[in-house]
């Protein structure tokens, strides 16, 4: 059964009503607010929704309305049990969300004695097992609705408390899980819509899996889901697909399935075969990403593999791809019920994005948020915010050379005239790390070098990231440049000698790295005996502190990097 989304003469007598009660209430303020009809090609339906006589009723994370106007008010009314929680985003800045009140209630989102330019969204933080379903009854501006891009791109997200966000904002493992602290803005499904330039559209709810859901719950699990317009609603009104024709669709559903018990292999195999049936039944022409979760391990993360592995070789399908995802406990945050927070999120989605570029060909149009090395001190922050920024500002090259890395890296600043090239852009920022690096490439991606020189990883080592997630993060930044820069000459350098205390990661990991170059077919720069004292260590000659170089070593780098740029 399908609804159809245009308003009834019910709602038209009630539009009017409505516009009459804010008119009289504006009677001595300053500006007169109207009603905004759900039909307005200006306003932004996020999310699955069903139209009713009353307004747009919803239920998933991530859904409500979007919309940009020039004025000084905008005010929304909705209809909740009390529970719910809406995210506001200003201009592009999460601003106090606001917290239901139980009944139909107007709330008040911009207000300011000055009009101006305003883009706002008003969204479900909350999930509906907390919560329940909402209905956005009204939305009123002052001013006039302006023109909205709508991104071009859609991707079709399906999974569990991952996908919806969970406890997000929570700071430990062992926080008490509580509504507040979801973020569907700020899990990784949000993040990797936002960094590729695409509309993201959430059908998650956790504690679901592919047969089985947690704690046996015994609500339709995710797969039966994908006709719903409503999370859960059974007899409801289906979701016209036509509405929103996902060019990507990703699944990161098994964890619930085997976390608590063994559903079987044979049913967990075809629970997940039938899944994919059924995304490409409904999606012919869209590319599948079937996502192995970060939180399982061992056996049952292996289980996981098995059925998506086993329903991938079923399909035989080219438009369906799979990407595991790791979380290392070292450097990475996590929130509450041991679920990931906000860095391991944006871990995710960057990889998660590099791998759709990868299979689509879309190119990567913002940057992620950053990922602030652990224990940062205050100056060190601005430094690497300052840096980025002055990076932004820093002129496009086409040809000429690229450096990439961190603060030593950045030294080569006011020291260019060692190196012989009419051209050089300098993307060395102090503190940084190899997802980091991960994060910058929108930025790096604007240039166009013919060569392009990595030395990146030491501060890795310093903040005790795990050597198989800085391995792979260099394969990962490699693939990237390779495929963005298909001309350019690659150069991944060796990290620095360090002190004693890491001289010997420094080795292994240089030994791990030399592997990752020649296997990508880019070329290895080796400078550990050029740099290294006997014992080792990075010669004190070369620096001032063990670890950064003096003008001496920048003049020996220089050549060691001279018949590279000939």
């Amino acid at each position: 059964m399908q609804l159809s989304a245009r308003p009834t003469l019910a709602f038209f007598i009630r539009f009017f009503l409505i516009a009459l009660a804010v008119i009289a209430s504006a009677c001595g303020s300053a500006t007169t607010e109207k009603l905004i009809s759900f039909d307005n090609e200006k306003l932004t339906v996020l999310g699955r929704h069903v139209a009713t006589d009353d307004g747009l009723k919803m239920g998933w994370p991530g859904s409500g309305l979007a919309l940009s106007f020039h004025g000084q008010t905008f005010s929304i009314e909705i209809e909740d049990d009390g529970h719910g929680i809406m995210d506001v985003v200003i201009n592009g800045q999460e601003h106090t969300p606001l917290k239901l009140k139980a009944g139909v209630h107007r709330y008040s989102v911009v207000d300011v004695t000055k009009s101006a330019n305003f883009d706002v969204s008003v969204t479900r933080r909350t999930e509906v097992f907390d919560t329940g379903l909402f209905t956005i009854r009204a939305s009123m501006i002052d001013g006039r609705l302006l023109n909205r891009d709508r991104p071009n791109r859609k991707i079709l997200f399906m999974g569990d408390s991952i996908t919806a966000g969970f406890g997000v904002r929570g700071t430990t493992k062992d926080c008490e899980y509580d509504p507040s602290t979801n973020a569907p803005l700020q899990a990784y499904a949000s993040l990797t819509a936002d960094t590729l330039a695409a509309e993201a559209q959430l059908i998650a709810i956790s504690g679901r899996g592919v047969v089985h859901n947690w704690d046996a719950n015994p609500a339709p699990v995710m797969p039966m889901q994908i006709d719903y317009a409503l999370p859960d609603d059974v007899a409801g009104p289906l979701w016209d697909h036509s509405k929103f024709t996902p060019d990507v669709i990703v699944t990161t559903l098994g964890t619930n399935d085997w976390s608590v018990i063994n559903p079987g292999r044979d049913k967990f195999r075809s629970g997940y075969l039938h899944m994919l049936r059924n995304f490409r039944t409904r999606f012919p022409a869209a590319h599948i990403v079937t996502v192995n979760g970060p939180l399982l391990g061992g056996e049952k993360g292996a289980a996981i593999r098995d059925g998506i592995d086993f329903a991938m070789d079923a399909m035989a399908d080219n438009e369906i791809s799979t990407l595991d995802v790791s979380l290392s406990n070292t450097g990475i945050k996590w929130s509450c019920n041991s679920h990931p927070g906000r860095d391991s999120m944006a871990k995710i989605a960057r990889e998660l994005s590099v791998h759709i570029t990868q299979q689509t060909g879309w190119d990567l149009r913002t940057a992620l948020p950053m990922i602030t090395p652990p224990d940062l001190p205050k100056d060190g922050q601005t430094h690497f915010k300052n840096r980025v920024q002055a990076i932004d500002g820093a002129p496009i090259i086409k040809n000429g050379v690229m450096l990439i890395g961190d603060s030593i890296t950045e030294g080569w600043l006011g020291r260019e005239d060692l190196l012989p090239v009419r051209s050089l852009t300098n993307h060395g920022v102090g503190w940084d790390t190899t997802a980091g690096v991960l994060a910058r490439m929108p930025q790096i991606s604007r240039h166009n070098p013919n060569k392009i020189f990595v030395m990146i990883g030491t501060n890795d080592l310093s903040w005790g990231v795990a050597k198989t997630d800085i391995k792979a993060n260099y394969k990962t930044l490699i693939e990237i440049l390779k495929k963005r820069f298909p001309k350019a000459d690659i150069y991944v350098q060796s990290i620095l000698p360090r002190d004693i205390d890491k001289r010997d990661e420094v080795h292994t990991m240089n030994k791990s790295l030399r592997e990752n170059a020649v296997q990508a077919g880019v070329t290895w720069i080796d400078l550990t005996d050029e740099f290294s004292a006997d014992d080792g260590t990075l010669d004190p000659t070369l620096t001032y502190d063990g670890l950064h170089l003096n003008d001496a070593g920048y003049a020996l780098w220089a050549e060691q990097l001279r018949p590279h740029l000939d």
